[in-house]
C-alpha cells in the first residue's frame, strides 16, 4: 500500500474528473464515496490512452481523434519555423517534452501542473486540453526551451521577443498562420513594441528573408548595429527607428511562412499507452518536479555521488550538470577541467560553467583557457553588475598570468646558469685531472713543492682582442668574433664548450649575442679553419687579463 502513496493522489484526482461524465452516462448511482470513485476509475481506464511523437515532443490523450495530432502539429510546426528563423536544422531539446492532454476543462483543472512545464524524471512534463489550441504561455515557454538548447546567447530582449512572437503561431484549415497581435494586456509595453519589431522583421518582405542573417549575427555575439548592418544594411538606430514606427502604427496582421501544407491525419502514427505507463506518467505529473525515481536520469542527479553522477551523465548525454557537479567532487586539477570542458560544450550558455572552467584552468597553469573561460563567462552573463564582476576577475587574471609568466622566465634562466655552471665546474675537473696526469709523468713531488701552471702559449695560434660577437649554434657550439688590436675581425669555433680551458679566473661566460662591451682576451686555437662555418680554427684556451 505505501507504493501507491505517490501516485494514488493523482489518480483520485483523474477518477473523480471521469466521474462527473460517467454519472451523466448512468454508470454511478448512490452517494456512496468510496463506490463513486471506484465506478470512476472503471470509467476512466475504459478507454485506452494513446501517444503520438513528432522530434522531441510527445502527446498523450484519451483520445484518438483529430484534436491531439493538431496539439502535436502545432509543436512540430513551432520547431520547425523557430529553427527557419534562427538557421538551425531540426532543433532539439535537452529534455523532451511530454504533454498530457485532458477530454474537457473539468477533467483537466485537478491535474493542471503549477508550472507551465514541470521536471520529470527523464523529460519535461506539460498538460492541456485536447479541444482547446495550446496556449500562448505554453507555446511561449517551449520556445524558450528550444532557444536555450540549441543557439548561443542572444540579448535577452531578442529572445523574449522571439518566444512572444513564437507563441502567435497557429494552425488554419491546415495551414500555419504566425504572427498576429497578442491580445490587449497580454504583453507589457516594452515587450509589446520588442515583439513588434520581430514581427516587422519576421512578415515583411524587406526584411523577413534576412531575418536568420540577423539573429546568426546576434548569436556570435555581434551587437545590435553590426547585425543590423550585415543582415539589412542599415545601422541598428535606424533599425529601431523603423521598428518603432512600425509599433506606432499597429497594423499586425498574420502571414503564412514559407513551408508544405500540415497534414495532421497524415504525419503522426499513434501507438497505445500501456496502462502502468499512463499511471507513472501521471504521478510524475504530480509530483510537480519533486520527487523522482532513483534510477532515473535526475534521480541519480540528487544522490551527488560519483558514480551515481557519471551514470547520469552517460542517461542524458545532453545534459551538462552531471559533469558540472562531478568536476565538484574530484581532486585531481586536469580530471575536473576535462569535466567543465563537457559541461560548457555542452551548455555554452551557461555563465556558471564558465566560471569554474577559468578558475580550474588556472589552477592547472592554463592561463591562455582561463583567459578564454572568463570571456565567455563576461559574453554570456545576462546583466552587467555580473558582466563587470567577470570582466574584473579577467583583468586580475591577465596581471596573475603576466607574473606567472616572469616567475617561468627566471626559473629558465636559473636553469640555463646552473646547467653553464656545471659545465664549467666539468671543465674545471678535466683541467684538474690533465694537471695530476702531467706532474705523474715528471714523477711525485714533494710535500710543499708548488705546482707550476700546465699553460702552454706556444701550443696553438695566439690572439689577442675583443671579443665582440657570440653565435650559439647547436648544444654547446659557439661560433665566437674577435677584433684584434689591427686588422680585419675573425671568427673562432668553439665545438664543445665543455673542452674549453680557462686561464687567468675560475670561469668564463659566453652571452649569446652582441657582446656590450666587447670583452678584452687572449685566446688560444689549433689554426685548422672551418670553410663551412667561415672560421679560422678551433678554440681550445681562454686567458682572462
Amino acid at each position: 500500500m505505501d507504493g501507491t502513496r505517490g501516485w494514488l493522489p493523482g489518480l483520485m484526482k483523474v477518477y473523480t474528473a471521469h466521474l462527473y461524465k460517467c454519472e451523466n452516462q448512468g454508470m454511478v448511482r448512490g452517494s456512496a464515496q468510496v463506490i463513486g470513485i471506484a465506478l470512476a476509475a472503471a470509467c476512466a481506464w475504459s478507454a485506452p490512452w494513446a501517444q503520438m511523437t513528432a522530434g522531441p515532443f510527445r502527446v498523450v490523450s484519451d483520445s484518438t481523434g483529430r484534436a491531439p495530432r493538431q496539439r502535436l502539429a502545432e509543436l512540430d510546426q513551432l520547431r520547425t519555423t523557430l529553427g527557419a528563423y534562427l538557421g538551425k536544422d531540426d532543433l532539439d531539446l535537452v529534455w523532451p517534452i511530454d504533454l498530457i492532454l485532458f477530454a474537457n476543462q473539468r477533467e483537466y483543472t485537478p491535474q493542471a501542473p503549477k508550472q507551465l512545464l514541470v521536471d520529470g524524471p527523464d523529460a519535461e512534463l506539460g498538460a492541456w486540453m485536447t479541444e482547446t489550441a495550446l496556449p500562448h504561455d505554453l507555446l511561449r515557454a517551449i520556445a524558450r526551451r528550444l532557444i536555450e538548447d540549441n543557439v548561443q546567447r542572444m540579448p535577452d530582449a531578442i529572445e523574449q521577443a522571439l518566444a512572444d512572437f513564437m507563441a502567435t503561431l497557429e494552425i488554419k484549415n491546415k495551414r500555419l498562420m504566425i504572427g498576429a497581435a497578442p491580445d490587449t494586456g497580454e504583453l507589457p509595453e516594452p515587450r509589446m513594441r520588442a515583439w513588434a519589431k520581430i514581427q516587422m522583421l519576421a512578415t515583411q518582405p524587406d526584411y523577413s528573408g534576412k531575418l536568420r542573417i540577423y539573429l546568426s549575427n546576434l548569436q556570435q555575439g555581434g551587437d545590435e548595429d553590426s547585425a543590423a548592418h550585415n543582415a539589412f544594411g542599415i545601422s541598428g538606430a535606424e533599425l529601431s527607428r523603423r521598428a518603432g514606427e512600425y509599433y506606432a502604427a499597429g497594423q499586425f496582421a498574420a502571414v503564412a511562412p514559407s513551408g508544405p501544407p500540415i497534414n495532421p491525419d497524415r504525419d503522426f502514427e499513434t501507438t497505445r499507452v500501456a496502462d502502468d505507463d499512463m499511471k507513472g506518467l501521471l504521478k510524475e505529473l504530480d509530483s510537480d518536479g519533486k520527487t523522482f525515481p532513483p534510477d532515473s536520469p535526475r534521480g541519480l542527479m540528487q544522490q551527488r555521488t560519483r558514480d551515481a553522477l557519471e551514470q547520469a551523465a552517460k542517461a542524458n548525454p545532453r545534459w551538462a550538470a552531471p559533469h558540472d557537479a562531478l568536476a565538484s567532487l574530484l581532486g585531481d586539477p586536469a580530471a575536473k577541467v576535462k569535466e567543465l570542458k563537457l559541461a560548457t560544450s555542452l551548455d555554452p550558455r551557461n555563465t556558471d560553467y564558465w566560471q569554474d572552467l577559468a578558475v580550474a584552468d588556472e589552477d592547472v597553469f592554463q592561463y591562455t583557457d582561463a583567459d578564454k573561460a572568463w570571456r565567455m563567462a563576461e559574453r554570456t552573463a545576462t546583466n552587467e553588475t555580473d558582466k563587470a564582476r567577470i570582466r574584473k576577475e579577467r583583468i586580475a587574471l591577465e596581471d596573475r598570468g603576466a607574473q606567472a609568466a616572469v616567475e617561468e622566465q627566471k626559473a629558465k634562466i636559473t636553469a640555463n646558469n646552473d646547467d653553464l655552471e656545471r659545465v664549467k665546474k666539468a671543465a674545471e675537473a678535466r683541467i684538474h685531472a690533465a694537471e695530476d696526469a702531467a706532474n705523474k709523468r715528471a714523477g711525485a713531488l714533494a710535500p710543499g713543492t708548488k705546482v707550476l701552471p700546465w699553460w702552454n702559449d706556444e701550443d696553438g695560434v695566439k690572439l689577442q682582442g675583443n671579443l665582440t660577437n657570440v653565435d650559439c649554434l647547436k648544444g654547446d657550439i659557439l661560433r665566437l668574433t674577435v677584433q684584434p688590436s689591427a686588422g680585419a675581425p675573425v671568427k673562432l669555433l668553439v665545438p664543445d664548450l665543455h673542452d674549453l680551458a680557462v686561464k687567468g679566473a675560475e670561469h668564463v661566460e659566453f652571452a649569446c649575442g652582441v657582446q656590450k662591451p666587447p670583452k678584452a682576451m687572449i685566446l688560444f686555437h689549433d689554426g685548422k679553419p672551418n670553410a663551412g662555418q667561415g672560421t679560422i680554427g678551433n678554440l681550445h684556451t681562454v686567458e682572462l687579463p
